[in-house]
């Protein structure tokens, strides 16, 4: 197995799952950005487990009322109906402002847009 490359200054990302998502979605990023040495955790709505496609439960290391700041915020896709959880969308404004790079993944495009953040911007989700 490949060790994460040590780096001076650890740079975090913080992966925004919730019910619904797909394996591959969040857990390919995951494994690339811990190789190249960054401190990726997850976060979810609360700390409940997060059901992925059905068959995977997902422990959240953080809720949205006790993340701490990262550098990289990556927001999946899931379940449709969550892209329109006003505390989401409120959190996903306020969290942003602090990372330096926002990305999302499949249908977390939405997440991004119900926040304005794909404002004046292109974007290509799968759905």
């Amino acid at each position: 197995m490949h060790q994460p490359m040590k780096t001076q200054t650890q740079i975090s990302a913080c992966f925004y799952i919730m019910d619904g998502v797909e394996v591959l979605d969040f857990a390919g990023p995951m494994e690339v950005f811990a190789l190249a040495g960054f401190n990726v955790f997850t976060v979810a709505l609360t700390k409940d487990p997060v059901l992925s496609q059905g068959i995977l439960k997902v422990l959240p290391d953080y809720s949205i009322n006790d993340v701490p700041p990262a550098d990289v915020l990556a927001i999946f896709g899931g379940n449709p109906a969550s892209f329109m959880n006003e505390k989401l969308i409120d959190w996903i404004k306020s969290y942003e402002r602090n990372a330096t790079h926002v990305f999302s993944v499949c249908s977390g495009a939405f997440a991004l847009g119900h926040s304005g953040l794909l404002d004046g911007q292109t974007a290509t989700p799968f759905h």
